[in-house]
């Protein structure tokens, strides 16, 4: 298959971005890397003043959520946005303030909890020598961070992940940005968050008489939001990809992309073109 070049959503074509994204909006952006630059410290990944006051703006006009592999808690720390509909743990915890007033909380993940807690523990202890090396502790997904780690130690992180992985079976592994992500064994992901999202965002509309389907746009940057562009690309909707380098179609399911500079200025193009847009 040959590879063809991702359109940057701003600069090579704008209109084709505008021509896909007619009709209603349900916007879905990933928090690390995307709302933020991929900082070394992951405490340090705080969101902009400028980028806050955007994103709030939207929430205004839109149907929007913050899918991330971080918790709830630290997503709601982070933004500091009243009313935001935030999925957390890859997905796998969900909170929706009024006018939804509803959560999920996935119940095979809720169960490896006692497991997660396990493994960081021995994460911790096996890996305390390794300068750099810190776990964080999302809920419902467990993050090795190792973007501190020198070179010469990723090796031995790797092993050790995997080593203490095969004694969880509860527990499956996903490779990140100089991030292994440990989470609970089950078939959902952001994808399926974003699927249950927007289902729910469709009960709301049609409660208040309106048919009219929304289109799903999903912006992210890591592995983790692939399951996302798929499912937003097969129902009509439009994957973007954050990266800062040339991607191709051959290295994810977006069908665009734009540099994490170009962000913000890609959601403020949204708000000024859509904001009479009917809720």
């Amino acid at each position: 298959m040959k590879e063809v070049m991702l359109h940057n959503a701003l600069h090579d074509n704008a209109s084709l971005l505008r021509e896909r994204l007619r009709g209603q909006l349900a916007i879905f952006l990933d928090y690390d890397g995307t709302l933020t630059p991929i900082v070394s410290n992951p405490e340090k990944a705080i969101i902009s003043d400028t980028t806050r006051d955007v994103v709030r703006q939207l929430c205004n006009a839109f149907r929007i959520a913050v899918v991330s592999g971080r918790s709830c808690e630290k997503l709601r720390q982070f933004l500091k946005i009243d009313g935001i509909v935030l999925a957390g743990s890859h997905g796998l915890d969900i909170r929706m303030p009024p006018p939804w007033s509803r959560s999920m909380l996935h119940p095979v993940g809720e169960a490896a909890r006692t497991s997660l807690v396990r493994v960081q523990h021995q994460l911790d202890d096996t890996l305390s020598d390794v300068p750099g090396y810190e776990t964080e502790d999302n809920t419902l997904c467990i993050s090795a961070h190792y973007r501190r780690v020198s070179p010469e130690q990723h090796a031995r992180v790797h092993e050790v992940v995997h080593s203490i992985l095969q004694d969880e079976p509860s527990l499956r592994h996903k490779e990140g940005k100089m991030v292994h992500e440990l989470r609970p064994a089950v078939d959902w992901g952001k994808g399926q968050a974003v699927d249950w999202l927007l289902a729910t965002f469709h009960e709301e509309k049609e409660l208040q008489g309106n048919q009219t389907k929304l289109t799903p746009l999903y912006i992210g940057d890591d592995v983790a939001d692939e399951d996302a562009f798929k499912f937003v690309e097969a129902h009509g909707g439009v994957g973007i990809k954050v990266s800062d380098t040339a991607v191709t179609t051959q290295d994810t399911a977006a069908s665009l992309q734009i540099t994490q500079d170009e962000v913000v200025i890609l959601l403020k193009l949204l708000l000024d073109t859509y904001t009479n847009a009917e809720r």
